[in-house]
């Protein structure tokens, strides 16, 4: 075949749908998994509560959960002992029963602030010398428009650190200080449909 025939057949293959999110054996928390219910048509009662979900997916017999919680009108959230039972319940298929699994991104970190940090730090010092009762990921400095009306962006004494968990440690040490973590609360984004505030990622 010629070059050209290759690329037009390169560009029929269908990509394959994108991995599911997991949770790591180091992974510190609790194991959370939502589980979509609103493509169960037709059906009304297992929206009720957890006990009507819990009779539909009991025949499958899963391994180590803990909780089941109705959290919304479609939505359940199930606690479970390990990673490994999360992340089976992630990847059994339940397209029979209209149900979707999946892990959030929020269920696996999150984001605290520490204050009052030196500019003279900088983001890696903070990586390689914090100590922490919780996993670190990331170090990030939060940066201010220039007051003098420039397009540039100022350091402030801030610092947003990403944890591998779903819950931040109160305190971190950072060169035998104790410094108070708070959490991080990102800015709510405006709907491009509606106008409104909050309900978009």
């Amino acid at each position: 075949p010629s070059f050209v025939d290759s690329a037009v057949s390169c560009t029929e293959v269908a990509l394959p749908p994108p991995s599911p999110i997991m949770y790591s054996e180091n992974h510190f928390g609790d194991y959370l998994v939502l589980c979509d219910t609103s493509g169960a048509k037709g059906r009304k009662d297992n929206l009720r509560n957890s006990l009507f979900f819990y009779e539909d997916i009991k025949r499958f017999k899963f391994r180590g959960i803990a909780l089941i919680s109705h959290i919304g009108k479609t939505l359940f959230r199930l606690k479970f002992n390990s990673a490994i039972d999360a992340n089976n319940f992630v990847n059994f298929d339940l397209t029979s029963l209209g149900f979707r699994a999946f892990i959030p991104n929020s269920f696996l970190y999150s984001y605290g602030v520490i204050r009052g940090i030196p500019l003279s730090y900088s983001d890696q010092y903070i990586k390689e010398n914090i100590i922490s009762s919780v996993p670190l990921i990331s170090v990030d400095r939060f940066h201010a428009r220039d007051p003098n009306g420039k397009d540039g962006k100022l350091p402030t004494l801030s610092v947003k650190l990403g944890f591998n968990s779903n819950e931040i440690p109160v305190e971190i040490v950072l060169d035998h200080t104790i410094v108070e973590v708070f959490v991080y609360y990102p800015p709510l984004r405006q709907c491009l449909n509606c106008g409104r505030l909050g309900h978009t990622w």
